[in-house]
């Protein structure tokens, strides 16, 4: 996760956001609470829409505005975000 800078939003179901933003840092990257210019990834957690809600959050709202304005930002599930901490656990391990 080096030089990546992530952004979380909604509810993630494995593991509280101070966990998840201490993973991202132990990793080599950088937690962000908001997103900014320098944000690379914004990963989605649960939300909890009601039944008349179609709106995204704020967050989302904002990586969408910087995406048409030519900003390079992915959007990840929860899923993504595990499978790359483990990818760079995993390699990590073959380097000790």
């Amino acid at each position: 996760m080096n030089q990546k800078y992530l952004v979380f939003t909604g509810t993630l179901s494995t593991m509280t956001r101070k966990q998840a933003q201490a993973l991202v840092v132990a990793l080599g990257g950088e937690s962000q609470t908001s997103v900014t210019k320098q944000t690379t990834h914004l990963v989605i957690g649960a939300s909890r829409p009601t039944l008349f809600d179609e709106s995204h959050s704020f967050k989302y709202q904002m990586v969408e505005k910087m995406k048409n304005d030519g900003q390079t930002i992915q959007c990840i599930d929860e899923r993504a975000f595990l499978e790359g901490a483990i990818t760079e656990l995993q390699r990590r391990v073959r380097n000790l």
